[in-house]
């Protein structure tokens, strides 16, 4: 399984973007994107907005990406390893409709805080 570096190296690719390009077209500094391509930061919900615009692609596939669980984590954790085995037996639209539902479910909480 890819990191989410090298995922945004093939979709910079496949855009004909460098880093200055998409830093520039994200109004980034390219140390930010340097960041995300070396897997030590990870994009923000309106960089991901930004993002999708950019290499225009749905920002659920941008959030697929970043948040993937890295295999390292499953083998340590027995829950996170039965998720990713009901995930990987999942289709790209079944996929959304569950990341849709929990994003709802985590707005719905989050502004019963506020």
């Amino acid at each position: 399984m890819i990191g989410f570096g090298e995922w945004l190296r093939v979709k910079m690719e496949t855009e004909h973007l460098d880093v200055d390009a998409l830093a520039t077209r994200l109004h980034l500094s390219r140390q930010s994107v340097y960041q995300w391509l070396n897997n030590e930061s990870r994009p923000g919900p309106e960089n991901i907005r930004r993002l999708a615009r950019v290499l225009r692609i749905d920002p659920l596939d941008i959030y697929a990406a970043r948040d993937r669980v890295r295999p390292s984590n499953a083998e340590r954790d027995p829950l996170i390893s039965e998720m990713v085995a009901v995930f990987e037996t999942m289709d790209q639209a079944e996929l959304r409709r569950w990341w849709r539902m929990v994003r709802a479910s985590f707005e719905e909480e989050t502004e019963g805080e506020g």
